[in-house]
Protein backbone atom coordinates (compact mmCIF):
# COMPACT_ATOMS: atom_id res chain seq x y z
CA UNK A 1 0.00 0.00 0.00
CA UNK A 2 2.55 2.44 0.70
CA UNK A 3 4.75 1.44 -2.51
CA UNK A 4 1.85 2.31 -4.75
CA UNK A 5 1.37 5.39 -2.52
CA UNK A 6 4.62 6.62 -3.16
CA UNK A 7 4.18 5.51 -6.93
CA UNK A 8 1.48 7.74 -7.29
CA UNK A 9 3.52 10.66 -5.87
CA UNK A 10 6.03 9.74 -7.98
CA UNK A 11 3.94 9.91 -11.07
CA UNK A 12 2.56 13.41 -10.15
CA UNK A 13 5.76 14.35 -9.61
CA UNK A 14 7.04 13.58 -13.04
CA UNK A 15 3.71 14.88 -14.59
CA UNK A 16 4.63 18.31 -12.91
CA UNK A 17 8.09 18.24 -13.72
CA UNK A 18 6.73 17.82 -17.47
CA UNK A 19 4.47 20.63 -17.70
CA UNK A 20 1.49 18.55 -17.41
CA UNK A 21 0.39 19.59 -13.78
CA UNK A 22 -3.12 21.05 -13.51
CA UNK A 23 -3.52 24.82 -14.95
CA UNK A 24 -4.10 27.34 -12.25
CA UNK A 25 -7.40 28.46 -12.10
CA UNK A 26 -7.32 32.04 -13.79
CA UNK A 27 -7.24 35.31 -11.60
CA UNK A 28 -10.76 37.06 -11.81
CA UNK A 29 -9.03 40.04 -10.92
CA UNK A 30 -6.22 40.02 -13.58
CA UNK A 31 -8.99 40.60 -16.22
CA UNK A 32 -9.51 44.24 -15.12
CA UNK A 33 -8.59 46.53 -17.55
CA UNK A 34 -8.56 49.47 -14.80
CA UNK A 35 -5.34 47.41 -13.24
CA UNK A 36 -3.00 47.78 -16.61
CA UNK A 37 -4.18 51.37 -17.23
CA UNK A 38 -3.42 53.23 -13.82
CA UNK A 39 0.61 50.63 -14.43
CA UNK A 40 -0.16 52.86 -17.98
CA UNK A 41 -0.76 55.85 -15.90
CA UNK A 42 2.31 55.84 -13.94
CA UNK A 43 5.05 55.68 -16.26
CA UNK A 44 3.48 58.27 -18.65
CA UNK A 45 6.18 60.48 -19.69
CA UNK A 46 6.43 63.86 -18.37
CA UNK A 47 6.09 66.25 -21.29
CA UNK A 48 6.21 69.92 -21.44
CA UNK A 49 4.57 72.49 -23.55
CA UNK A 50 6.05 72.49 -26.48
CA UNK A 51 5.85 68.21 -26.73
CA UNK A 52 2.35 68.70 -25.61
CA UNK A 53 1.79 70.92 -28.63
CA UNK A 54 3.49 68.59 -31.39
CA UNK A 55 1.18 65.84 -30.29
CA UNK A 56 -1.57 67.83 -30.68
CA UNK A 57 -0.26 69.07 -33.84
CA UNK A 58 0.61 65.21 -34.32
CA UNK A 59 -3.00 64.68 -34.16
CA UNK A 60 -5.29 67.52 -35.61
CA UNK A 61 -2.70 68.75 -38.45
CA UNK A 62 -2.43 67.26 -41.74
CA UNK A 63 1.24 66.18 -42.80
CA UNK A 64 4.04 63.81 -41.86
CA UNK A 65 4.72 63.00 -38.09
CA UNK A 66 8.25 64.97 -37.57
CA UNK A 67 11.47 63.37 -35.94
CA UNK A 68 11.09 65.45 -32.70
CA UNK A 69 7.24 63.98 -31.99
CA UNK A 70 7.85 60.29 -32.95
CA UNK A 71 10.85 60.62 -30.14
CA UNK A 72 8.03 62.48 -27.74
CA UNK A 73 5.66 59.09 -29.36
CA UNK A 74 8.72 57.10 -27.83
CA UNK A 75 8.38 58.27 -24.82
CA UNK A 76 5.29 56.68 -23.96
CA UNK A 77 6.25 53.15 -25.61
CA UNK A 78 5.67 51.53 -22.32
CA UNK A 79 2.47 52.90 -21.33
CA UNK A 80 1.24 52.08 -24.26
CA UNK A 81 2.17 48.40 -24.08
CA UNK A 82 -0.03 48.52 -21.33
CA UNK A 83 -3.11 50.41 -23.03
CA UNK A 84 -2.89 47.15 -25.21
CA UNK A 85 -3.28 44.78 -22.32
CA UNK A 86 -5.75 46.34 -21.15
CA UNK A 87 -7.79 46.76 -23.92
CA UNK A 88 -7.82 42.92 -24.15
CA UNK A 89 -9.81 42.72 -20.84
CA UNK A 90 -13.37 41.94 -20.66
CA UNK A 91 -14.43 44.02 -17.79
CA UNK A 92 -12.92 47.40 -16.44
CA UNK A 93 -13.60 48.50 -13.10
CA UNK A 94 -11.91 51.77 -11.12
CA UNK A 95 -13.54 51.28 -7.56
CA UNK A 96 -14.79 54.43 -7.95
CA UNK A 97 -15.80 56.39 -4.47
CA UNK A 98 -19.40 57.16 -6.03
CA UNK A 99 -20.35 57.44 -1.90
CA UNK A 100 -18.28 60.53 -1.75
CA UNK A 101 -20.58 62.40 -3.80
CA UNK A 102 -19.70 65.97 -4.78
CA UNK A 103 -16.33 65.46 -3.48
CA UNK A 104 -15.77 61.89 -5.64
CA UNK A 105 -12.33 61.87 -7.49
CA UNK A 106 -12.16 60.96 -11.08
CA UNK A 107 -7.80 60.87 -11.51
CA UNK A 108 -8.30 58.44 -14.04
CA UNK A 109 -9.87 60.82 -16.30
CA UNK A 110 -7.35 63.40 -17.41
CA UNK A 111 -4.89 60.31 -17.22
CA UNK A 112 -6.75 58.72 -20.09
CA UNK A 113 -7.07 61.58 -22.28
CA UNK A 114 -3.09 61.57 -21.88
CA UNK A 115 -2.76 58.11 -22.77
CA UNK A 116 -4.93 58.41 -25.92
CA UNK A 117 -3.09 61.65 -27.28
CA UNK A 118 -0.17 59.19 -27.28
CA UNK A 119 -1.86 56.59 -28.94
CA UNK A 120 -3.56 58.74 -31.57
CA UNK A 121 0.22 60.29 -32.74
CA UNK A 122 1.49 57.23 -32.67
CA UNK A 123 -1.68 55.73 -35.18
CA UNK A 124 -0.55 58.55 -37.41
CA UNK A 125 3.53 57.46 -37.20
CA UNK A 126 2.43 53.81 -37.91
CA UNK A 127 0.33 54.82 -41.15
CA UNK A 128 3.78 56.89 -41.59
CA UNK A 129 5.48 53.88 -41.49
CA UNK A 130 3.82 51.66 -43.87
CA UNK A 131 2.43 49.85 -40.54
CA UNK A 132 -1.60 49.95 -40.66
CA UNK A 133 -2.50 46.69 -39.01
CA UNK A 134 -0.67 48.32 -35.84
CA UNK A 135 -2.04 51.68 -36.24
CA UNK A 136 -5.57 49.97 -36.28
CA UNK A 137 -4.31 48.31 -33.24
CA UNK A 138 -3.18 51.78 -31.72
CA UNK A 139 -6.96 52.91 -32.77
CA UNK A 140 -9.25 50.36 -31.47
CA UNK A 141 -7.30 50.07 -28.07
CA UNK A 142 -7.83 53.95 -27.64
CA UNK A 143 -11.47 53.41 -28.18
CA UNK A 144 -12.10 50.42 -26.06
CA UNK A 145 -9.99 52.84 -23.25
CA UNK A 146 -12.18 55.56 -23.64
CA UNK A 147 -15.10 53.03 -23.46
CA UNK A 148 -13.65 51.52 -20.15
CA UNK A 149 -13.31 55.13 -18.80
CA UNK A 150 -17.00 55.35 -18.98
CA UNK A 151 -17.69 51.96 -17.03
CA UNK A 152 -18.19 53.58 -13.46
CA UNK A 153 -21.34 55.41 -15.24
CA UNK A 154 -20.28 59.14 -14.18
CA UNK A 155 -21.24 61.42 -15.88
CA UNK A 156 -18.18 63.38 -16.17
CA UNK A 157 -16.08 59.72 -16.96
CA UNK A 158 -19.13 59.48 -19.65
CA UNK A 159 -17.96 62.91 -21.68
CA UNK A 160 -14.14 62.16 -21.41
CA UNK A 161 -15.08 58.63 -23.42
CA UNK A 162 -16.82 61.09 -26.07
CA UNK A 163 -13.72 62.94 -26.40
CA UNK A 164 -11.03 60.38 -26.76
CA UNK A 165 -13.81 58.42 -29.27
CA UNK A 166 -13.92 61.76 -31.42
CA UNK A 167 -10.01 62.43 -31.29
CA UNK A 168 -9.92 58.54 -32.55
CA UNK A 169 -12.60 58.86 -34.94
CA UNK A 170 -10.80 62.00 -36.56
CA UNK A 171 -7.97 60.24 -37.00
CA UNK A 172 -9.74 57.19 -38.10
CA UNK A 173 -10.93 59.20 -41.19
CA UNK A 174 -7.78 60.64 -42.34
CA UNK A 175 -6.50 57.25 -43.08
CA UNK A 176 -9.05 55.56 -44.36
CA UNK A 177 -7.81 55.87 -47.59
CA UNK A 178 -4.48 53.81 -46.70
CA UNK A 179 -6.22 51.06 -45.78
CA UNK A 180 -6.39 47.53 -48.08
CA UNK A 181 -9.65 46.20 -48.50
CA UNK A 182 -9.07 43.41 -46.09
CA UNK A 183 -8.11 45.90 -43.22
CA UNK A 184 -11.07 48.25 -44.24
CA UNK A 185 -12.97 44.64 -43.06
CA UNK A 186 -10.71 44.23 -40.04
CA UNK A 187 -11.54 47.78 -38.77
CA UNK A 188 -15.68 47.56 -39.57
CA UNK A 189 -15.65 44.58 -37.44
CA UNK A 190 -13.32 45.51 -34.86
CA UNK A 191 -15.62 48.70 -34.66
CA UNK A 192 -18.54 46.45 -34.13
CA UNK A 193 -17.15 44.45 -31.23
CA UNK A 194 -16.42 48.04 -29.17
CA UNK A 195 -17.49 47.15 -25.55
CA UNK A 196 -21.11 48.60 -25.25
CA UNK A 197 -20.92 52.48 -24.33
CA UNK A 198 -22.27 54.22 -21.38
CA UNK A 199 -25.72 55.95 -22.13
CA UNK A 200 -26.39 59.51 -21.17
CA UNK A 201 -29.38 57.71 -19.67
CA UNK A 202 -27.64 55.77 -17.18
CA UNK A 203 -24.81 58.31 -16.06
CA UNK A 204 -28.29 60.74 -15.12
CA UNK A 205 -29.17 57.92 -13.40
CA UNK A 206 -25.75 57.83 -11.64
CA UNK A 207 -25.83 61.48 -11.34
CA UNK A 208 -28.40 61.35 -9.13
CA UNK A 209 -27.74 58.37 -6.76
CA UNK A 210 -24.53 59.54 -6.00
CA UNK A 211 -24.37 63.66 -6.27
CA UNK A 212 -28.03 63.77 -5.32
CA UNK A 213 -28.71 61.24 -2.92
CA UNK A 214 -25.00 62.05 -1.64
CA UNK A 215 -25.74 65.30 -0.82
CA UNK A 216 -29.02 64.80 0.95
CA UNK A 217 -26.77 62.27 2.84
CA UNK A 218 -24.21 64.50 3.73
CA UNK A 219 -26.69 67.67 4.89
CA UNK A 220 -29.17 64.96 7.03
CA UNK A 221 -25.97 63.49 8.75
CA UNK A 222 -24.78 64.48 12.11
CA UNK A 223 -21.77 66.47 10.58
CA UNK A 224 -24.61 68.33 7.90
CA UNK A 225 -24.22 72.10 9.84
CA UNK A 226 -19.90 71.82 8.95
CA UNK A 227 -21.60 70.53 5.26
CA UNK A 228 -23.57 73.20 4.77
CA UNK A 229 -20.89 75.94 6.20
CA UNK A 230 -17.98 74.59 3.69
CA UNK A 231 -20.89 74.67 0.65
CA UNK A 232 -21.58 77.96 0.96
CA UNK A 233 -18.45 79.13 1.67
CA UNK A 234 -17.50 77.80 -2.15
CA UNK A 235 -20.26 78.99 -3.60
CA UNK A 236 -18.83 82.56 -2.86
CA UNK A 237 -15.45 81.68 -3.42
CA UNK A 238 -15.99 80.56 -6.79
CA UNK A 239 -17.03 83.75 -8.08
CA UNK A 240 -20.06 82.82 -9.82
CA UNK A 241 -22.73 85.60 -8.18
CA UNK A 242 -25.59 84.19 -9.61
CA UNK A 243 -25.00 80.91 -7.47
CA UNK A 244 -24.84 83.02 -4.49
CA UNK A 245 -28.16 83.36 -3.09
CA UNK A 246 -27.71 79.41 -2.18
CA UNK A 247 -25.93 80.90 0.95
CA UNK A 248 -28.89 82.53 2.35
CA UNK A 249 -30.92 79.05 2.95
CA UNK A 250 -30.57 77.06 5.63
CA UNK A 251 -29.92 73.42 6.28
CA UNK A 252 -33.22 72.81 6.50
CA UNK A 253 -34.62 74.67 3.58
CA UNK A 254 -31.30 73.38 1.41
CA UNK A 255 -32.46 69.57 2.68
CA UNK A 256 -36.16 69.91 1.31
CA UNK A 257 -35.12 71.42 -1.94
CA UNK A 258 -32.75 68.83 -2.60
CA UNK A 259 -35.44 66.08 -1.66
CA UNK A 260 -37.76 67.76 -4.04
CA UNK A 261 -35.08 67.94 -7.04
CA UNK A 262 -35.71 63.97 -6.74
CA UNK A 263 -38.45 63.80 -9.28
CA UNK A 264 -37.11 66.17 -11.64
CA UNK A 265 -33.85 64.00 -11.76
CA UNK A 266 -36.33 61.12 -12.70
CA UNK A 267 -37.57 62.89 -15.60
CA UNK A 268 -34.45 63.61 -17.08
CA UNK A 269 -33.31 60.37 -16.96
CA UNK A 270 -36.40 59.55 -18.57
CA UNK A 271 -35.57 62.12 -21.33
CA UNK A 272 -32.21 60.92 -22.11
CA UNK A 273 -33.54 58.44 -24.45
CA UNK A 274 -35.32 61.22 -26.75
CA UNK A 275 -34.00 63.45 -29.24
CA UNK A 276 -31.87 66.25 -28.08
CA UNK A 277 -34.68 68.93 -29.47
CA UNK A 278 -37.28 67.25 -27.26
CA UNK A 279 -35.03 67.55 -23.79
CA UNK A 280 -36.19 70.56 -21.52
CA UNK A 281 -34.69 73.11 -20.29
CA UNK A 282 -34.20 73.26 -16.07
CA UNK A 283 -36.19 76.53 -15.96
CA UNK A 284 -39.34 74.06 -17.11
CA UNK A 285 -39.04 71.59 -14.84
CA UNK A 286 -38.04 73.58 -11.83
CA UNK A 287 -41.35 75.88 -11.90
CA UNK A 288 -43.29 75.41 -9.24
CA UNK A 289 -40.68 74.63 -6.80
CA UNK A 290 -39.54 76.07 -4.05
CA UNK A 291 -37.13 79.12 -4.31
CA UNK A 292 -34.20 76.49 -2.56
CA UNK A 293 -34.71 73.94 -4.86
CA UNK A 294 -34.95 75.99 -8.08
CA UNK A 295 -31.47 77.67 -6.87
CA UNK A 296 -30.12 74.15 -6.14
CA UNK A 297 -31.59 73.06 -9.84
CA UNK A 298 -30.09 75.95 -11.60
CA UNK A 299 -26.95 75.09 -10.14
CA UNK A 300 -26.97 71.32 -10.44
CA UNK A 301 -29.32 70.71 -13.97
CA UNK A 302 -28.32 73.41 -16.62
CA UNK A 303 -25.82 70.22 -17.80
CA UNK A 304 -28.95 68.14 -18.98
CA UNK A 305 -29.67 69.22 -22.24
CA UNK A 306 -25.73 69.89 -22.90
CA UNK A 307 -25.33 66.18 -22.18
CA UNK A 308 -27.86 64.95 -24.36
CA UNK A 309 -27.00 66.49 -27.45
CA UNK A 310 -22.83 65.88 -26.71
CA UNK A 311 -24.54 61.88 -26.64
CA UNK A 312 -26.57 62.53 -29.68
CA UNK A 313 -23.08 64.20 -31.92
CA UNK A 314 -21.05 61.63 -30.73
CA UNK A 315 -23.46 58.35 -32.03
CA UNK A 316 -24.00 60.69 -34.91
CA UNK A 317 -20.14 60.85 -35.63
CA UNK A 318 -19.70 56.77 -34.68
CA UNK A 319 -22.03 56.35 -37.78
CA UNK A 320 -20.46 58.93 -39.73
CA UNK A 321 -17.28 56.80 -39.42
CA UNK A 322 -19.41 53.17 -40.46
CA UNK A 323 -20.81 55.28 -43.07
CA UNK A 324 -17.03 56.13 -44.41
CA UNK A 325 -15.99 53.09 -44.71
CA UNK A 326 -18.53 52.13 -46.74
CA UNK A 327 -17.82 55.12 -48.99
CA UNK A 328 -14.38 53.75 -49.41
CA UNK A 329 -14.92 50.28 -50.08
CA UNK A 330 -18.15 51.19 -52.51
CA UNK A 331 -18.31 54.80 -53.69
CA UNK A 332 -20.65 57.42 -52.57
CA UNK A 333 -23.71 55.14 -54.02
CA UNK A 334 -23.00 53.32 -50.70
CA UNK A 335 -25.26 56.35 -48.92
CA UNK A 336 -28.46 55.23 -50.22
CA UNK A 337 -28.02 52.04 -47.79
CA UNK A 338 -30.97 52.59 -45.01
CA UNK A 339 -28.50 51.12 -42.45
CA UNK A 340 -26.23 53.53 -42.81
CA UNK A 341 -28.90 56.56 -42.53
CA UNK A 342 -27.77 59.86 -40.21
CA UNK A 343 -29.62 58.22 -36.56
CA UNK A 344 -31.02 61.22 -35.76
CA UNK A 345 -31.86 63.57 -38.50
CA UNK A 346 -32.94 60.53 -40.60
CA UNK A 347 -32.15 60.34 -44.75
CA UNK A 348 -28.18 59.68 -45.67
CA UNK A 349 -25.22 61.83 -44.76
CA UNK A 350 -24.34 64.71 -47.33
CA UNK A 351 -21.61 64.15 -49.02
CA UNK A 352 -19.26 66.49 -50.38
CA UNK A 353 -16.10 65.47 -52.68
CA UNK A 354 -12.54 67.68 -51.58
CA UNK A 355 -9.27 67.73 -52.72
CA UNK A 356 -8.06 65.56 -50.29
CA UNK A 357 -10.92 62.93 -50.16
CA UNK A 358 -14.24 63.36 -49.06
CA UNK A 359 -16.49 65.30 -46.02
CA UNK A 360 -19.81 63.67 -44.97
CA UNK A 361 -22.01 66.39 -43.16
CA UNK A 362 -25.47 65.81 -41.14
CA UNK A 363 -27.79 67.54 -39.83
CA UNK A 364 -27.69 66.49 -36.13
CA UNK A 365 -25.69 70.12 -34.06
CA UNK A 366 -22.76 69.76 -31.97
CA UNK A 367 -23.06 71.90 -28.93
CA UNK A 368 -22.08 75.17 -30.51
CA UNK A 369 -24.59 74.66 -32.68
CA UNK A 370 -22.64 73.54 -36.07
CA UNK A 371 -23.60 70.26 -38.01
CA UNK A 372 -21.53 67.06 -37.14
CA UNK A 373 -19.11 66.64 -40.26
CA UNK A 374 -16.44 64.31 -40.90
CA UNK A 375 -13.71 64.83 -42.66
CA UNK A 376 -11.87 61.94 -44.75
CA UNK A 377 -8.78 61.78 -45.88
CA UNK A 378 -7.57 60.58 -49.59
CA UNK A 379 -8.77 57.72 -50.80
CA UNK A 380 -6.80 54.57 -52.96
CA UNK A 381 -6.26 55.55 -56.25
CA UNK A 382 -7.47 52.61 -58.42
Amino acid sequence: MIRQYAGVIAVVSMLAAGGYAPAAPPDPVADNAALHYWRAFSVLPNLDEKQEVSLRDAIEKLGPVDEKTAQVVELGRLSLKELHRGAKCSRCVWATPLEDGVETLLPHCAKARQLARLACARTHLRFQQGRPGAAIDDLMDTMTLARHVASDGVLVSTLVDYAIERQAIGVAARHLGDFKPAELDEFAARLDRLPAATTMRRAMQVEKESLLEGFIRDLSGPGGKEKVASFQKAIGADGASHFKVLRAFSRDQLLDGLIALRPVYDKIVAMMDRPPAEIKGPETMLAGLSPAARALGLWLLPAAVACRTNEAAHQTRLAMLKAALAVVRRGPEALKAEALNDPYAGGPFSYEKTSGGFRLVSKTLEREGKPVTLEVGPRPSK
